[in-house]
C-alpha cells in the first residue's frame, strides 16, 4: 500500500508517486512472471500427456470398447487444442505488448506537442487493449481444455487397465516389462 507523506515545505500530505510506481512495477513483474510460468507449464504438461497416451498405446492393447477409442480421440483433441491455444496466447500477448508500446509512444508524443504549444494535455487513452482480453480468454480456454484432456486421459487409462485382462499381461511381458510391475 502506498502511503502519503508530508512534504517538509508543505504541511499537507501528498501522494508518493515514486513509491506507487515502484510498487506497481514490482506487482506487474510478479504477475508477468507467474503468467509465463503458467503458460509454459500448460504447454509442457499437455505435451507430456500426449506422449503418455501414445506410450499407453504401445504397452497396452487397444480394447474393443468404443468408449476407449472415443476417450483417446478426445484426449488427443483436448491436449492438442490446449497446446495450440497456448501458442496463440503467446502470439497475442506479444502483439498486445507491441500495441501498448505504440499507444504509449503516441500518447507521449501528443503530450509533448501539446506541452510545447502551451496547451493543457488531456488524459491519455486508458482503454484496455482488446488483444489483452483475447489473450486472457485463450489462456483460460487452454486451462479448461487441459483439465478435460486430463479427465479423458484418465478415463482412457481406466478403459485400458480394466478391459484387457490377461492380454495386457502378455503384451507387457513381450515388451520386456517385468510382470511384477503389472500385478
Amino acid at each position: 500500500m502506498v502511503k502519503s507523506k508530508k512534504n517538509p515545505k508543505n504541511p499537507e500530505p501528498y501522494f508518493d508517486w515514486e513509491t506507487y510506481w515502484e510498487t506497481r512495477k514490482s506487482y506487474d513483474e510478479v504477475r508477468l512472471s507467474q503468467r509465463t510460468v503458467f503458460d509454459k507449464s500448460i504447454l509442457t504438461v499437455s505435451g507430456t500427456a500426449l506422449g503418455a497416451s501414445l506410450y499407453l498405446l504401445t504397452v497396452f492393447p487397444i480394447p474393443n470398447s468404443s468408449m476407449a477409442v472415443v476417450a483417446l480421440v478426445c484426449t488427443w483433441a483436448f491436449f492438442g487444442v490446449a497446446i495450440l491455444s497456448n501458442l496463440a496466447s503467446y502470439l497475442l500477448g506479444s502483439e498486445s505488448a507491441k500495441r501498448d508500446i505504440e499507444d504509449l509512444d503516441r500518447d507521449t508524443r501528443i503530450a509533448k506537442e501539446m506541452f510545447e504549444q502551451g496547451m493543457k494535455h488531456e488524459e491519455p487513452n486508458s482503454e484496455r487493449n482488446n488483444l489483452v482480453n483475447w489473450t486472457d480468454r485463450i489462456t483460460y480456454l487452454s486451462l479448461i481444455l487441459f483439465f478435460l484432456g486430463g479427465i479423458s486421459l484418465f478415463y482412457f487409462a481406466y478403459q485400458l487397465a480394466y478391459s484387457g485382462g490377461n492380454d495386457v499381461r502378455e503384451k507387457a511381458s513381450t515388451n520386456n516389462c517385468s510382470s511384477s510391475i503389472i500385478r
